[in-house]
């Protein structure tokens, strides 16, 4: 079997993934003892090296049977379980929480035959057949034809398309019915379209490595995974298309499930569920609507019939689908509602309220699954150790947000109770070790009617906090706010809680707890767009209008969840804090930062800018954030860092109601994407998400503001990336042991008198960006940010810009002289070092002065070379490294030892040895060669005074050098040597 080949291999991880990518590399019940052997890598070069070792590892042995990679984009931080290596025995793989989004549809054509074998070459060429089918088919409908990558998975084959799609159950069920889609149209009985790739934490194949399943024989034998097709430029699938692919199947089930010509619900119900309990007809009789009639299959493979109800019985403004009645098929029966405001509101609820007259099961008794859970997590070992105390890796992954909710709330929802009921028989034996009998554990919640009891007391208090407390609910989130000295802040649920305990004490009740809270939420919706009136600065003192100045009282009608920590006072002055601005900042960028604090104030983002501080360390970028911070009030800022909004999808909440994102030295780590941070500068929509909570759409309002020493490369080198930018360089460097700096000076600038006086500066700044047509004292262009952007993020660049221009084909320089000279160039201009190998990828993944590697002349020790690039200016009008230089004769007769200089215009031809020599004898000490160069050429030199320096020789060129050193440009075909001298 072909050996795997890192290039290969390389090409098939580039086809999946982008550079700076993080990925896990897998290979499942590897070697002798079936462990799992897996990395994550970031170093995609790396990535292939390990995967070709892994792969060739198992020649001959089948230990290895095959090699995986995830496809989605997984969390970074990942890197930290086996950084860019292999681990043998790997304990933790990627999770489906693990993945941050969905980037491929994974279509996956396996081979009908029987398991554990591989495919025979009929097979084989039928799937692939397969994938180009459904490729025609998917484009013939609209999708984009370069938006697919075709592999060949050494059984089957593999078609992907690219998507981008949040990671959430929504979109998981659209990629599930899109398979089941493509199943029903093309699966037959030679091959079939695999329906459990929808996962969001699938692992695939990865092209160029060994498949080795079963024995390897002739008719099946074991093959290759190959990259078959991958477009040079990816175009992503609209969800529009996805959607109209799972439309039919969705069509398909309703119309199964809903009754079609002479039959109805009933019917169709009854067929289905052997208790002959029909949801649709049980919300009809009790007057509730329903929408349609869907199917769904749970984690057991249990069939459910769901009615979905127009209106939730306990809240008619859940119209939108929300609620749902269901019956499986061993009669089970289910009630619930999407909407956080009805956590808790399950089957028996229902009943009480549609039934009211039937009776309630008695409560339970005994230890509850709170209990369990919590005895479990005490012994929990993380599933290190052979007797596996604790929970499973399995259950704490598949169930960890039920674990860590009933850990840190002590409360479950009635349907998380059962499902921690169903999951902890597993663990009977070992509870009852730890004194909790499973047999006896309560694990049915309350009745709504018994709730309602329970509520009857603290009922007449709701409206009474609410009106002291101005409690407000944003729709969208079930975020709960409250009113507190001039602004809203969102720990509304823990006051509410407090307020409960305080007043009620024993009668309280997580369940009650919880049906308060839903209770004041229904009653205090407020639309999210309320909030923060674009015109108004909510201060210490009051609420100031930024177009008149006039200072009102607060109230809680003004819906406010920033307020600055500043009191207002029109006389205030700030002189520390303007002396501070103009000993750090150059003389142009003084009133830019005073607009720019200004603009922090206005509750809107209309200029699309972000503003990033450079700057070596110890020069006031910091000073200049945390007085900023101190101005703006903690609870008005966010502190995210860009990286963090482009790959977190939980950041982009923390920006929502606060006036600006501060985020101070930033890490170098190159950018993933730059869509996030178009859309939050652009005054665009955003979709974000809280942990826990409904994901909800909402306009940017909050400035983002970033420093860095040196600022992280990105994939966009659009206009519309570097536009968005305000650059300001700060270069006077403060220290403190030589008395420059002040080590008291945030405490100095952060006084009250000097905050007040601030405001009073940021406001003229204000004043003066809005009379100049919302346009920054700025006078950079965007070509000049791209420039300056380019130099700081990527030191070669620099180099590059400042050192090089293109050459012709036949202008060389050495590898290792042209590092050296970038070393030089970083350590005077004070950039910090990087590798050769990482200078060299950053050289040629630049396109200004585009490079190749080169070896030119003859024999095995020719230089290892840059072609196409060449210094400015030639070597002789470079500072600092370079200076006119004489011939080496010259410099001997400088020194007394050596003859005249001859002309040498008339000299014979080039000869590619040494006349009448043998070219590789060693001759002593002193004897030197007349050579002519055949090409232009970079080396070290040696100036009259002996010191070293890079000189660059031109095609033609004829100097004196030492023999051997002739001899070896000579054997290169570098020169040809024209005489001999003693």
């Amino acid at each position: 079997m072909a050996e795997a080949i890192p290039a290969e291999i390389l090409a098939g991880l580039k086809a999946y993934h982008r550079p700076g990518d993080v990925i896990e590399l897998r290979c499942p019940r590897a070697g002798k003892y079936g462990k799992t052997a897996a990395g994550y890598f970031d170093d995609l070069e790396t990535a292939a090296r390990e995967a070709a070792k892994l792969s060739n590892k198992g020649n001959g042995s089948g230990k290895i049977p095959a090699i995986y990679i995830t496809l989605n984009k997984i969390n970074h931080n990942l890197l930290a379980r086996y950084y860019n290596r292999i681990e043998f025995n790997a304990k933790e793989t990627t999770s489906d929480k693990d993945v941050l989004s969905l980037q491929w549809l994974p279509i996956d054509v396996d081979a009908m035959r029987p398991a554990g074998i591989s495919s025979s070459d009929e097979e084989h060429t039928k799937a692939l057949e397969k994938t180009l089918e459904i490729k025609a088919h998917l484009v013939s409908e609209g999708w984009p034809e370069n938006a697919f990558v075709r592999a060949d998975s050494g059984n089957g084959g593999h078609l992907t398309a690219k998507i981008e799609l949040d990671n959430n159950k929504e979109n998981v069920e659209l990629i599930k019915t899109c398979l089941e889609a493509l199943d029903k149209r093309f699966s037959d009985d030679r091959c079939k379209v695999d329906l459990t790739t929808y996962n969001p934490s699938r692992i695939w194949k990865l092209p160029g490595t060994a498949v080795r399943k079963g024995d390897d024989m002739p008719d099946r034998p074991h093959r290759m995974a190959k990259l078959l097709e991958a477009p040079e430029t990816l175009e992503t699938v609209p969800r529009e298309k996805l959607e109209e692919l799972a439309s039919a199947v969705k069509i398909k089930k309703e119309r199964a499930f809903a009754g079609g010509p002479g039959t109805n619900g009933q019917d169709a119900a009854s067929r289905f569920c052997r208790s002959g309990f029909d949801p649709k007809l049980y919300a009809e009789a009790h007057g509730a609507r329903v929408l349609r009639v869907d199917t769904w299959i749970d984690k057991e493979g249990g069939k459910w019939t769901l009615a979905i109800l127009e209106e939730c019985p306990f809240d008619s403004s859940h119209n939108r689908g929300e609620a749902r009645i269901g019956v499986r098929e061993d009669g089970k029966r289910t009630f619930g509602c999407y909407h956080n405001s009805c956590q808790g509101k399950d089957w028996q609820a229902l009943r009480a309220l549609w039934e009211p007259d039937r009776k309630a099961k008695a409560e339970p008794t005994g230890p509850t699954v709170i209990d369990a859970i919590r005895k479990l997590a005490e012994v929990c070992d993380g599933a290190t150790s052979k007797d596996g105390a604790g929970f499973s890796k399995f259950d704490r992954e598949e169930h960890e947000d039920l674990i860590e909710k009933a850990l840190s709330d002590g409360y479950l929802s009635p349907k998380e109770e059962k499902t921690a009921y169903r999951f902890l028989k597993k663990y009977k034996k070992q509870l009852k070790g730890l004194g909790v009998a499973y047999d006896d554990i309560g694990h049915i919640a309350r009745d709504g009617e018994d709730i309602e009891n329970g509520l009857s007391e603290i009922n007449e208090r709701i409206p009474e906090w609410i009106a002291e407390h101005h409690f407000k609910t944003v729709k969208d989130t079930e975020r709960l706010y409250r009113y507190d000295h001039g602004v809203y802040l969102d720990d509304g649920e823990t006051i509410l809680k407090a307020l409960l305990e305080s007043e009620f004490g024993d009668k309280t009740s997580n369940r009650l707890v919880a049906d308060v809270i839903g209770k004041v939420k229904r009653r205090t919706y407020v639309d999210r767009n309320l909030f923060n009136d674009r015109n108004i600065v909510n201060v210490k003192n009051g609420l100031l209008d930024l177009e008149t100045l006039q200072l009102c009282p607060h109230s809680p009608d003004y819906l406010s969840t920033a307020q600055i920590d500043v009191v207002y006072n029109p006389e205030a002055k700030a002189l520390k804090i303007q002396k501070f601005l103009s000993e750090v900042a150059q003389p142009g960028d003084v009133a830019l930062i005073e607009e720019i604090v200004g603009w922090l104030l206005w509750p809107d983002y209309n200029v699309h800018k972000a503003v990033m501080l450079l700057g070596p360390g110890r020069n006031g970028k910091g000073t200049l954030l945390r007085l900023i911070t101190a101005f703006l009030g903690k609870k008005s800022i966010a502190n995210v860092t860009l990286q963090e909004l482009v790959s977190d999808r939980f950041a982009k909440a923390d920006l929502y109601g606060k006036l600006a994102n501060i985020g101070g030295d930033l890490p170098s780590k190159d950018l993933s994407d730059t869509a996030a941070f178009r859309n939050l500068t652009g005054g665009d929509d955003n979709r974000a998400q809280e942990k826990y909570r409904p994901a909800f759409s909402f306009r940017n309002k909050a400035k983002l503001m970033f420093s860095a020493n040196v600022l992280p490369r990105s994939p966009d080198d659009t206009y519309a990336f570097y536009s968005r930018w305000i650059l300001i360089e700060f270069l006077n460097v403060f220290d403190l042991q030589k008395g420059t700096a002040d080590p008291d000076l945030d405490a100095k600038l952060q006084e009250p008198e000097e905050l007040s006086g601030l405001l009073n500066i940021a406001l003229a700044g204000l004043a003066r960006l809005r009379a100049n047509g919302w346009r920054f004292s700025y006078d950079k262009t965007v070509e000049d940010v791209e420039i300056m952007y380019k130099r700081n993020a990527n030191p070669v660049y620099a180099f590059l810009l400042d050192e090089c221009e293109p050459g012709a084909a036949t202008d060389y320089i050495e590898k290792t002289l042209f590092y050296n000279a970038f070393r030089d160039y970083a350590q005077a201009h004070g950039i910090r070092p990087i590798s050769s190998k990482k200078f060299s990828e950053l050289l040629k993944d630049q396109t200004e002065v585009p490079v190749s590697s080169a070896r030119p002349g003859t024999g095995w020790d020719r230089p290892h070379c840059w072609q196409g690039i060449k210094f400015l200016n030639s070597v002789t009008s470079r500072k600092s490294r370079v200076q006119p230089t004489p011939s080496f004769r010259q410099k001997e007769s400088e020194n007394g030892n050596g003859s005249e200089n001859k002309d040498r215009e008339d000299r014979g031809k080039e000869n590619p040895g040494l006349p009448g020599r043998n070219n590789d004898t060693d001759l002593k000490s002193g004897v030197t060669a007349s050579v002519r160069f055949n090409t232009d050429y970079m080396t070290d030199w040696e100036d009259p005074n002996g010191k070293s320096y890079m000189r660059q020789f031109h095609e033609g060129e004829i100097v004196e050098a030492p023999l051997e050193r002739a001899q070896t440009w000579a054997k290169r075909g570098v020169v040809g040597i024209l005489e001999v001298s003693a």
